[in-house]
């Protein structure tokens, strides 16, 4: 767990790091945790679908990812897989408003580094950002 110190400490390398991917269908998801990222001075980069995500961060640095688990097309557990597939090893966090055991679990075996219900992703978003940046 990060104390308030790691957490300050690694203010400067939030600010002009490698952004934050997000992918949510939902706008106003994506425009809170713009606002909220933003606040904290985290740069970042919101897809609306996780083949604009894949094609991005195949081709682009990135310090982590969130993924919503109920997107059209790819649901977020593939996401994660078709990610860690094609290579990439930073941190990838599953967000839902889904609280369901099995889920969790099934994100977790396709590569997911953590899942968040999104009422905690909130209350937790810069503690669990700033662990992005220590584990890397």
């Amino acid at each position: 767990m990060l104390s308030c110190d790691s957490i300050q400490s690694t203010k400067a390398a939030l600010m002009s790091a490698n952004p934050i991917l997000i992918v949510d269908d939902d706008p106003r998801i994506r425009s809170a945790l713009q606002v909220e990222l933003d606040e904290l001075g985290i740069s970042s980069c919101f897809f609306d679908n996780a083949f604009d995500l894949i094609d991005y961060a195949s081709a682009n640095p990135s310090a982590g990812i969130f993924v919503d688990l109920l997107l059209p097309q790819m649901n977020g557990i593939d996401c994660v897989k078709r990610l860690r597939l094609l290579g990439y090893k930073g941190c990838v966090f599953v967000c839902t408003s889904l609280c369901d055991g099995d889920i969790k679990k099934q994100a977790l075996d396709a590569g997911a580094t953590d899942y968040f219900v999104k009422s905690d992703l909130f209350n937790d978003l810069e503690k669990i950002v700033s662990s992005c940046f220590v584990s890397a």
